[in-house]
């Protein structure tokens, strides 16, 4: 069934209108029930007005009845007072309020002034509370002092909030002792008490002061924030009286006796360490910087607004005063005057405009700056470590570029107003100082530390000083046993003796192996050392290369981040970078070089001196072994990368290279002459033993074993082989590690030398002698010939003699004597004729047995060229002597020998053969 609007029921005056055509049957019924509701209504409140009218009804009634007996008390009252007004009583009473009121003022006047004295004591012992040092010990004195819930909020007071109450509390101090100098003391307690306690406030006033330059000079923002510093400020214009252009220069003067301080003495006045450490040199560039920038976020608005803050207040009505339970202002505060009352600090606070802030710092910034970089160059000047140096400039620089830029004004002085020298802005003129300073130093400390290398020279000069021979020269052998006694191979690496037996027994035959005895090992170990400190300067220098010097920091107070623009980082970064690590690279290489030059010309004047003393052989080998160590290590030179100095490293290339050949030359013009006489050293011995013992032996051993049609030898002498073996064990004495191919062909041309000279002397010798014996035997032969002559013409002449005699005997025997002629003569025939036979025959024997000899010993002359040749060529080959005296002596030599180019060949043949077998034998003869 639909919903039938209801009509206003106010605009239906009668029934006719509800039943007329215009509404049907289920309207008029709903206006049927709306009519019964709003009848029900009307009766509902017509009953509440009725019971509320009548409930008025009777309290009216009420009302009535109590007024009647209130009239009744007053009637009672008044009667009552009507009988006490009499004259007397009311005189009486008079007199009595007058003692009263005397007694009022009395006590009245007492109680103020002992008020006053309580306020008093209250702030001596509050100031004291506030300015007392935070002890260790946990809360053992907050346990002593009165109202815990006083000290739980004063426990989360900062440094900043208790000096502003200390100071407020030493101005109401003060106050009160002048009210009390003004007014007079009544008793003699009071007088003590508050003599006792202007003293006290006296002694706190200047410790309050002290404090409050301690929080003036702490740049840690974790324990001091900025705040506290503002709320200091405050603290130290209220509690003196002061604008706050004479507070910010109190702030400045405290900052820079702070950093004055700090160079010498503590903040206490007490002397600090004699040596300065970097932490020093960046604290103080922090308070440096750290003062800038409060200067320049609480000038001149904070501070101002802070100061003026103050005056916006009465004294005795600050919170943080009425806070303080040992004052109790809420109780005696009504005792103080109006004076004390109502008393607002007097601070001028508009004194301080932007331009005299930056006329302050313009006068302090610089010259703090100044003795600044003064510290920073003593301290620099104390530091010998390189690496320490450039840790302290990279910490210096990136403190400065972080904390400067946070710094919106030029604080630069007047005199500055040039550009700087690198061309950067007056801005970085403090970078621009820190900058040269250290990088000066830097260069003095690769001078020092470069021309160190003059101690392997002072070494080796010490050694050639103190040089005794069979000990300063001694080699140590690799194969002596007692070398080795004192290491026990039992104990493993890392034990208790640092680095292990084994590694001690590794070291132990490396010097030995390279010959490093005493007098090496010390130079050595010189130039390891220096060695090592110049490698470190240079990986330091490559570091500097790599660092990054970005600014990208997030801006504490505007949290926001401060970004540099991209020139400024490049250009920053090109100077830091590039420009610096190269300038020092250059100078270390130009030190190099120099150090290098004198440490040769140092070296090469020792040689010239000892080159023809006793000891030149001994000598050399030192040299050589220190030469040898300190080539195998030479640094290398530095190389300056490409980029934005390729134009200049492109100029300087001819430049760098001439200083790097230097280096790489380093001894090499003093090292053939050492080679020289190392050789000759060498080569005595063998040499003397080879003439007196293989060349002096004019047979050849083992002529039996020799093969071939014609016959010859297969295999070099014993004395050559002797000669060689000796050779190259002299060449082990002296220490192998000497033994590089230079070397190696310097001995084989000296010993080629020597031998060639005295090969060709012992030839000649030998052709001598055989010349000697051939002419010795052609005289023999002359001088028989003459004596058989003569003894023939002797035995002629004795015939002739017997001849005569027998002529001279008679005739008596004629017969006889002619019988006996007939057979003397045939006799002497006979006797003269055998005589003559067998003299003959002597001769022929001799002269076959001088022929046999002769060909004996020349056969043995050419069987000793042939041995001879057949040495020359083995030896030849070790000494590598295909040309030169080699070739005259083998020349020689095979003119004698008889011998045929085929017989030579073969010869060349077997010695090649034999030497393939034999090298390994003679191995340092083979480099």
């Amino acid at each position: 069934m639909a919903n039938h609007p209801i009509p206003d029921l106010s605009t239906l005056l009668s029934s006719a209108q509800i039943f007329s055509s215009n509404y049907p049957l289920p309207h008029i019924r709903a206006i049927h029930k709306a009519l019964h509701a709003e009848i029900d209504d009307k009766q509902s409140r017509l009953r509440t007005q009725v019971g509320g009218s009548y409930r008025e009804l009777l309290g009216t009634a009420d009302t009535i009845v109590q007024m009647r007996g209130d009239m009744e008390s007053v009637q009672a009252t008044l009667g009552r007072m009507g009988g006490r007004c009499g004259r007397q009583v009311v005189k009486e009473k008079m007199d009595g309020l007058k003692k009263w009121d005397e007694n009022e003022d009395k006590h009245h006047m007492s109680r103020r002034e002992a008020a006053r004295v309580k306020i008093l004591e209250g702030c001596v012992l509050a100031v004291q509370k506030l300015l007392r040092r935070e002890e260790k010990a946990t809360g053992r004195d907050s346990r002593k002092m009165r109202g815990s819930k006083v000290e739980e909020k004063e426990a989360v007071m900062s440094k900043g909030d208790k000096l502003l109450v200390a100071a407020k509390v030493c101005v109401l101090g003060r106050l009160l002792v002048k009210t009390f100098e003004r007014e007079g003391i009544h008793t003699e307690a009071s007088r003590t008490a508050v003599k006792s306690a202007d003293r006290s406030l006296t002694v706190l006033r200047d410790r309050l002061l002290r404090c409050i330059d301690s929080v003036l000079v702490s740049v840690n923002e974790k324990l001091t924030p900025r705040s506290d510093l503002l709320k200091a400020l405050s603290a130290y214009s209220l509690h003196t009286s002061s604008g706050a252009r004479d507070t910010l220069r109190h702030f400045l003067e405290v900052r820079g006796s702070a950093l004055l301080l700090s160079i010498d003495h503590n903040w206490e006045g007490q002397p600090s360490a004699a040596v300065r450490t970097p932490k020093d040199i960046l604290r103080r560039l922090n308070l440096y910087a750290k003062t800038l920038q409060d200067v320049q976020a609480l000038t001149p608005n904070k501070l101002a607004d802070a100061l003026n803050g103050l005056k916006k207040m009465a004294l005795l009505a600050d919170d943080a005063l009425r806070a303080i339970e040992g004052l109790r202002l809420d109780i005696y505060s009504r005792w103080c005057g109006d004076e004390i009352r109502y008393y607002t600090p007097v601070i001028r606070h508009d004194d301080l405009q932007a331009e005299s802030v930056n006329s302050l710092l313009s006068e302090w910034a610089p010259v703090h700056r100044d003795v600044f970089i003064d510290d920073l160059d003593k301290t620099v000047k104390s530091m010998s470590e390189f690496k320490a140096i450039v840790d302290l400039r990279t910490s210096v620089l990136r403190l400065w570029i972080a904390e400067s830029s946070r710094v919106r004004y030029d604080f630069a002085s007047k005199d500055d107003n040039d550009s700087s020298s690198d061309g950067m802005p007056i801005s970085t003129s403090m970078f621009s100082q820190i900058r040269s300073t250290i990088n000066n130093h830097l260069l003095s400390v690769i001078d020092t530390k470069v021309h160190k290398l003059r101690l392997v020279g002072s070494e080796a000069s010490a050694a050639l000083a103190a040089w005794r021979e069979g000990t300063t020269d001694a080699h140590l052998s690799l194969w002596d046993p007692s070398a080795f006694s004192g290491i026990d191979l039992t104990i493993p690496s890392g034990g208790p003796s640092g680095g292990g037996a084994a590694q001690q027994f590794a070291s132990e035959v490396i010097s030995r192996l390279y010959g490093r005895n005493d007098a090496v090992s010390k130079a050595v170990a010189s130039y390891k050392s220096w060695f090592h400190v110049i490698d470190d300067v240079g990986s330091v220098v490559d570091q500097l290369r790599r660092q990054r010097w970005e600014n990208d920091l997030e801006d504490e107070e505007g949290d926001m981040m401060m970004v540099e623009d991209e020139e400024t980082i490049e250009q920053r970064q090109q100077l830091l970078s590039r420009e610096d690590p190269e300038r020092l690279t250059a100078h270390l290489s130009e030190s190099l070089v120099k150090a290098f030059a004198a440490l040769d010309e140092h070296l090469t004047d020792l040689w010239t001196q000892q080159r023809e003393g006793p000891n030149n052989g001994q000598i050399a080998m030192y040299l050589l072994r220190l030469l040898r160590d300190i080539r195998s290590r030479l640094p290398e030179q530095p190389q300056i990368p490409a980029g934005a100095a390729a134009a200049a490293a492109a100029a300087e290339s001819e430049e760098e290279e001439k200083k790097s050949s230097s280096i790489k030359a380093f001894g090499l013009p003093t090292i053939p002459s050492l080679h020289t006489s190392l050789a000759r050293t060498v080569l005595v011995s063998p040499v003397d033993e080879f003439v007196t013992v293989a060349l002096a032996r004019k047979t050849v051993v083992g002529r039996g074993l020799w093969e071939g049609s014609p016959e010859l030898p297969t295999s070099p002498s014993p004395g050559m082989f002797r000669f060689l073996r000796n050779l190259s064990a002299a060449m082990a004495d002296a220490g192998a590690d000497l033994w590089s191919p230079a070397a190696v062909r310097e001995l084989k041309k000296e010993v080629r030398s020597e031998v060639c000279k005295v090969w060709l002397e012992a030839a000649r010798g030998v052709l001598e002698e055989a010349d000697r014996q051939e002419r010795e035997s052609g005289e023999k032969e002359e001088t028989n010939q003459e004596g058989d002559e003569k003894k023939k013409k002797k035995k002629k002449k004795e015939d002739d003699e017997v001849k005569e005699e027998g002529e001279n005997d008679g005739a008596a025997g004629q017969t006889e004597g002619k019988e006996e002629k007939t057979n003397g003569e045939a006799e002497t025939k006979a006797e003269t004729s055998s005589s003559e036979e067998h003299h003959r025959q002597r001769s022929e024997a001799e002269k076959l047995q001088k022929q046999q000899e002769a060909e004996k010993a020349n056969q043995q002359r050419r069987d000793l060229f042939v041995q001879w040749l057949l040495d020359i060529i083995y030896l030849g080959i070790f000494l590598d002597g295909r040309k030169g005296d080699f070739n005259e002596i083998a020349n020689t030599v095979f003119q004698h020998s008889g011998l045929d180019p085929g017989a030579k060949g073969r010869l060349v043949k077997a010695a090649q053969e034999y030497y393939k077998r034999t090298q390994l034998l003679f191995g340092l003869l083979t480099l």
